[in-house]
């Protein structure tokens, strides 16, 4: 995917790099506390940082959060923002910290799922569903339930248990069918499991949510082509090359894909 294809999703996971290896990242909403001259200021100087964290500055964020932080050390929404932040920085462990602070604060429902993703990027994939378990409970209330089902998807594919991570993949689905990031995950989940049906089904789904998105007809094109449908293969690629929406990086990819494609006896590796 290219930059600015992952821009689409950049406040529904912070780490475009890993975007769909890791669990989704969601960011409080800033509640509004009454009126006045310092609340103003506050929400000024997190929006900089939230400005930071999207164009994927995470140092520049960094720097801003620690001298708000020492002004305004008990506020749960500047730490919860340090806690993406250290995650965008790499530093799980330290993220976790933060979040969990964040949370002992305030117990939202977006604190507690930032403190899970932080888990399974520390490899803590128990503590991390114990966390989920004790949202899912809040799920009538959370705006986005489906990253609740989807991260404890994330956590159980990665204990290496597929059966129950499809499971909760298709709960998240169930509660949004549009979700671009779970449809990506639960199809390279079937295509491990050599279930091919079912990962073309899901990456046809996810290329339509996303018309700008090269990512899933890239990995749909080579599944067509694994399963013998080389042709509709390039009609894809070929389709998704004369969209005016896609992003020139997106374009210069599927244009090289495009001329593999078209040749018959080209091998493609996946």
């Amino acid at each position: 995917m290219g930059k600015s294809t992952a821009q689409l999703f950049n406040l529904f996971i912070i780490f475009t790099n890993i975007l769909l290896s890791t669990a989704c990242q969601t960011i409080e909403t800033v509640k509004e506390r009454g009126p006045g001259a310092e609340r103003e200021v506050e929400e000024a100087q997190m929006a900089i940082v939230l400005n930071y964290l999207n164009t994927s500055e995470p140092n520049k964020a960094h720097a801003e959060l620690r001298n708000l932080l020492q002004s305004h050390p008990d506020s749960h929404e500047l730490i919860n923002l340090m806690g993406l932040t250290q995650l965008a920085l790499g530093n799980a462990k330290t993220a976790s910290s933060y979040f969990r602070k964040a949370y002992g604060i305030d117990d939202n429902t977006a604190y507690g799922l930032n403190l899970s993703s932080s888990l399974i990027e520390e490899r803590k994939y128990v503590a991390a569903i114990n966390v989920l378990n004790k949202l899912k409970k809040a799920v009538a209330e959370y705006q986005y339930p489906e990253r609740i089902f989807h991260n404890l998807g994330l956590a159980w594919e990665k204990r290496r248990k597929p059966k129950t991570a499809i499971k909760y993949y298709d709960q998240a689905l169930s509660h949004n069918p549009n979700n671009y990031i779970t449809l990506m995950q639960l199809g390279k989940l079937y295509e491990r499991q050599q279930m091919d049906t079912q990962a073309i089904n899901r990456y046809t789904e996810a290329a339509s949510r996303c018309q700008a998105c090269f990512e899933p007809r890239k990995y749909l094109a080579f599944l067509l082509i694994k399963t013998g449908q080389a042709k509709r293969a390039q009609e894809i690629i070929n389709e998704f090359s004369r969209k005016p929406e896609v992003a020139a990086a997106d374009r210069q990819q599927a244009a090289l894909l495009a001329k593999k494609l078209a040749s018959a006896s080209e091998v493609i590796i996946h």
